[in-house]
């Protein structure tokens, strides 16, 4: 009776996972013939989530599936990662890739969902792409996809479980598990960022991670963040330097919360004041270079912050903040804007004024002054320019005309 009971729950099993084939098999084989452009995305993605289904509960993918020609699937060289690829051509002519990682690294199998858009006038199907997947020897895997004759690259993985990972850590609720996952993380982009053959790598792929280089392409920056319980920001990421042919990578330490007057303070990669930096401005003076970053630090549920600091470097030592900042006879060694977590702040370098300009922030009634959370932009800017060795504060200036007051 047992016996006869397990095989009914086999067969039933089985009739399931035949529907579930065969329902995928139909929504992926009619795509090319949906009209409607929003119903063709839908279902794309449709098919993505079974395919993801399928794959989860087989452990496989059925050469029925693969049949249809609409499937890509390809493995790295030591077969420990699979991608499964599948796509369409949606808003504007663009081809949505749809691709799936299954990796079996670790002792569990686990499986990532991506989505990509590709120039639709060169490709438009899957078959048509030349994908290239690789193990180097110092474990990471590279995933390119481009035009058939390899003339057009479309895609560039420089490292799919580094892509893995900064998914996996934004899924985490608790910051134990968050810890846990940056540590991997960390170990597999202090791989990428030691390697001086990847010293030009942009890491565009790497959504989390923001890349920028020096106008002399002598220092790279990389930063990322996690925001932990209680509306916590903890930095993390590297300054690589390549100067007079001398490479190093100095890992960042963010140690905001320890940091007194760090408007005032000279700090190290070993004890910074946490940022992420989307830009760099170089200057110098006195046979000294000077890159001014322009930073964005989360705060709280009240608060955010823009910062600018200047990381400098000689005899391969490295240092943030430098007294160039000059606001009312007062000269500090970094800027430090704090304003209310609703409202949005501009900060930015003006190529045409060479100025670094930003909002006014003003509270939102007089009464309110110094108490940060109820301050915001009112229409009004101010800028910094650099002269005679220090940036020097300009207010009420016009960014329709930008000229010095």
């Amino acid at each position: 009776m047992y016996r006869c009971f397990l095989i009914l729950l086999t067969f039933l099993f089985s009739l399931n996972v035949l529907a579930q084939q065969s329902s995928f098999i139909d929504k992926v084989t009619q795509l090319d013939s949906i009209t409607d452009i929003n119903h063709r995305k839908v279902i794309l993605d449709e098919s993505a989530e079974m395919l993801l289904d399928e794959w989860k509960a087989e452990n496989t993918i059925d050469e029925t599936i693969l049949k249809t020609g609409k499937i890509t699937l390809i493995q790295s060289d030591d077969k420990a990662i699979e991608v499964a690829m599948l796509g369409a051509i949606t808003y504007g002519g663009v081809f949505q890739l749809n691709w799936i990682i299954k990796e079996s690294v670790s002792d569990n199998n686990a499986y990532w969902l991506f989505k990509d858009e590709l120039d639709g006038h060169f490709v438009q199907a899957v078959n048509q792409l030349n994908v290239s997947f690789n193990k180097r020897d110092d474990d990471i895997y590279s995933l390119n996809i481009a035009e058939s004759n390899g003339k057009k690259e479309y895609l560039k993985v420089v490292d799919v479980l580094t892509k893995c990972y900064f998914q996996k850590l934004q899924e985490q609720e608790t910051d134990l598990e968050k810890d846990s996952i940056n540590a991997i993380l960390s170990l597999r982009l202090y791989k990428l960022w030691n390697n001086e053959a990847r010293f030009d790598e942009t890491f565009a792929q790497l959504k989390n991670l923001k890349t920028i280089y020096s106008d002399d392409r002598n220092i790279k920056i990389c930063t990322y963040n996690i925001q932990k319980n209680n509306f916590k920001h903890e930095f993390h990421g590297a300054v690589i330097s390549k100067i007079d042919d001398q490479f190093k990578v100095y890992p960042l330490n963010d140690v905001s919360d320890e940091i007194r007057s760090p408007d005032r303070a000279s700090l190290t990669n070993k004890k910074w004041y946490g940022a992420m930096y989307l830009d760099i401005v170089q200057t110098s003076d006195r046979n000294r270079n000077f890159y001014t970053l322009i930073g964005y630090k989360g705060n709280d549920e009240f608060l955010k912050t823009r910062v600018l600091d200047v990381l400098t470097i000689q005899n391969g030592r490295i240092r943030f903040g430098w007294p160039l900042f000059k606001t009312d006879r007062i000269t500090r060694h970094r800027i430090i804007y704090q304003y209310a977590s609703g409202a949005a702040m501009m900060m930015r370098y003006d190529q045409r004024s060479k100025m670094i300009v930003f909002d006014n922030l003003e509270p939102a009634q007089p009464f309110y002054k110094g108490v940060y959370r109820y301050y915001g932009p009112d229409f009004t800017y101010n800028g910094f320019k650099f002269q005679k060795g220090y940036w020097i504060l300009e207010e009420d200036i016009d960014l329709r005309n930008p000229k010095i007051n």
